[in-house]
């Protein structure tokens, strides 16, 4: 979208007063001149904005739904006495259901 918007800044230098002038002469080549430059710094800045807003969107909704950037895929290692075991789903499983228990 920024790539889009720049591109189309720079032809619009071009295709503006082109345009311009098949309409309106030597008064819309002026007119499209105008309308070309004015081009070339607001529509990469509206390119910069949409960026801007895609990301923060793109951060919104990893903060308010975590769902958006995946789930969990397996439950948590059992940490026991502060020693890490290698991983087994059965243990890990049997650990997640008597934490749940306990919290009731």
């Amino acid at each position: 979208s920024l790539a889009c918007s720049i591109g189309e800044g720079l032809t619009g230098v071009v295709s503006k007063p082109v345009e311009g002038a098949k309409q309106g002469g030597l008064g819309g080549l002026i007119s499209g001149v105008g309308k070309g430059l004015v081009g070339v710094v607001v529509k990469p800045a509206a390119g910069v904005l949409d960026l801007a807003n895609k990301t923060s969107e793109g951060v919104r909704n990893m903060v308010v739904d975590p769902s958006t950037y995946g789930s969990r895929k397996r439950v948590p290692r059992v940490l026991l006495k502060g020693v890490l075991s290698v991983y087994d789903p059965i243990t890990a499983e049997m650990w997640s259901v008597h934490q749940a228990c306990k919290r009731g």
